[in-house]
């Protein structure tokens, strides 16, 4: 019994070393048949084929009958008339380049089974062309008709005008066609492609009825408005052929914001690297700006809204592009990561000394950290001026006079510095406005958001409550003045409503002082009269959550009116 359970074992193990070299050869067989014999299987309908040896004279075979078959003009009989357009106007694109890559790793990727069942049976490779339907349509356009509807259109009042069937090919069955032809790559000279009917959407009648409803929407005139204080004023009598029965037509008005607004508002976001150096300085490449991009649905939502209700103004709709923010890691420390809110105010026009303080006192605060829960001092961190510190004499207000101090200017570096406070949602504990409207702070937000300092007073002060430290920094571009805050973000979010102004009055007063350094009786104008006049703008801040961070709050300045000033020489002068 045991020599025929032995016998029985070493049977088995023949049949399994037997089965193994079988296997074994089979797999060296099959890697040595050349790819003649695959091609010649995989191209069975394309007796051409059967000349080549290898993959790659097939596929590229292929790619110069694939060329010739497009350059092929057929004559398109058709209902309005006959087209001749060549297979290329159809802008077919084939799967060559799949089939290519496919072929360049058969021998070496794919499964020995497959490899069996090709040899056995075939395998036909999908050779396709796929189609745009839109340039179909349009390679047909010229003896078709495009689909129009029915529009308003002012012309000395509302008018409408007809709509319009539309004829066109029937993209699907000419790209059968073509596709049908492509499996022999011959097509011929003349075949027929079929033309249907579209039918407009909205039709005179439709208008007709709509039409008292559109006359009154005609009439409106909608004021579109950035967060700068610029508007755009939309006449709905010049964009009549948005008006519909469902509403606003979103395709023009869209394009209309795109070609008019956009420009304006939308900006990339621009990235900074701030690096803390040993010496705890500050190094900053580029300057963080968050990019902004119309919100074009929401926007024409509000549009059609504001439409509908008596208001005759509306704010841009707008989605903010956080720009990316690389800082060491000793400033990651104090979680200072985010840009948090920018001040921007313009020094177009200035004087070459005011221009000096201007940008002399922005360094002073550049690269500073303000520490979680600080009041921050302007006037304090600013320290003294005058012209021992390097500062010029420039224009000042000082009391009922404009006159030269050193610092002059100084003004527009605390504003600036106040409207990055202001627009990161900070709470302000110390501002006061110029005591005249002065126009170098009307731009770009309008009159009412400067800040006037005078070392010691008046200040302009404000908390850090981010519960962050936050890192200023502050420069001069160009003609133009910036602050920009870099810490922590939390979400917070700024409505500011104005300007809104309001008691202008004048002095009608002229006031003259006499000098000896004009000819007697000689009037020179010394300082322009100035408008007196009230602004009050609204500034609520609201957590990520929605919930009031701060309730609106007034901003109230108070211009006074001031009377033009003359010199005049006085009697006894002498030049």
């Amino acid at each position: 019994m045991k020599v025929k359970k032995q016998n029985h074992e070493v049977i088995v193990m023949l049949a399994i070393v037997c089965t193994m070299l079988f296997s074994i050869s089979l797999v060296y067989a099959l890697s040595k048949i050349p790819e003649e014999n695959f091609v010649k299987k995989m191209f069975s309908t394309q007796t051409k084929f059967e000349q080549f040896s290898s993959f790659t004279e097939a596929y590229t075979e292929l790619g110069i009958q694939e060329s010739e078959f497009l350059s092929k003009k057929i004559n398109w009989q058709t209902t309005r008339g006959e087209i001749s357009l060549a297979i290329s106007d159809l802008k077919p694109v084939s799967n060559l380049p799949e089939i290519q890559k496919y072929l360049e790793n058969f021998m070496t990727s794919t499964p020995l089974f497959t490899k069996v069942k090709i040899l056995l049976v075939g395998q036909e490779i999908p050779y396709t062309l796929s189609f745009d339907e839109a340039a179909v349509k349009a390679a047909f356009s010229a003896v078709g008709q495009g689909k129009k509807n029915a529009y308003y259109a002012w012309e000395n009042g509302l008018k409408i005008h007809d709509e319009q069937i539309g004829i066109g090919v029937n993209s699907a069955k000419v790209e059968s066609q073509i596709s049908s032809y492509f499996q022999t790559f011959e097509a011929p000279e003349t075949a027929s492609a079929e033309f249907t009917n579209s039918d407009p959407e909205i039709t005179k009648a439709d208008l007709e009825t709509y039409l008292p409803t559109a006359t009154q929407l005609a009439a409106k005139t909608i004021a579109l408005r950035d967060d700068k204080g610029r508007t755009w004023p939309v006449k709905l009598s010049d964009h009549a052929e948005w008006i519909l029965p469902s509403g606003i037509e979103s395709e023009g008005f869209t394009t209309f914001i795109g070609n008019e607004i956009s420009p304006e508002i939308s900006s990339e976001a621009m990235p900074v690297n701030i690096i803390q150096n040993a010496d705890n300085t500050i190094t900053f490449e580029g300057s963080a700006r968050n990019g902004v991009e119309i919100n074009l649905d929401e926007t024409l939502s509000k549009f059609i809204d504001t439409l509908s209700g008596t208001g005759a103004s509306m704010d841009i709709i707008t989605d903010i592009i956080e720009p990316q923010i690389t800082v060491s890691d000793s400033l990651k420390e104090l979680e200072i990561t985010d840009l948090v809110s920018v001040g921007y105010s313009t020094l177009r026009g200035s004087p070459a000394n005011r221009i000096h303080n201007i940008t002399y006192g922005l360094k002073k605060f550049n690269g500073i950290i303000i520490a979680a829960g600080e009041e921050f001092s302007f006037t304090k961190t600013l320290g003294p001026v005058d012209a021992a510190h390097g500062w010029l004499p420039e224009l000042v207000i000082k009391g009922d006079d404009t006159i030269p101090e050193y610092g002059g200017g100084l003004c527009q570096v605390s504003t600036t510095m106040y409207r990055a406070a202001l627009y990161g949602g900070l709470p302000i504990t110390s501002r006061i406005n110029h005591s005249y409207a002065v126009s170098y702070y009307a731009y770009p937000y309008g009159y009412g958001l400067d800040a006037t300092v005078y070392v010691p007073n008046p200040d302009m002060r404000f908390i850090n409550d981010t519960g962050a430290s936050i890192l200023v920094q502050s420069y001069v571009e160009g003609s133009d003045a910036y602050y920009v805050f870099y810490g922590k973000n939390d979400g917070r979010y700024v409505s500011m409503e104005g300007p809104f102004a309001y008691a202008y009055n004048n002095n009608t007063e002229q006031v003259t002082e006499y000098t000896d350094t004009l000819a007697p009786g000689v009037r020179q104008l010394k300082e322009y009269a100035h408008t007196g006049f009230q602004v009050d703008w609204y500034r609520s801040v609201f957590n990520a959550d929605g919930l009031i961070r701060i309730p609106r709050e007034i901003i109230h300045s108070f211009y006074e009116a001031r009377p033009a000033k003359y010199l005049e020489g006085s009697a006894g002068a002498t030049l």
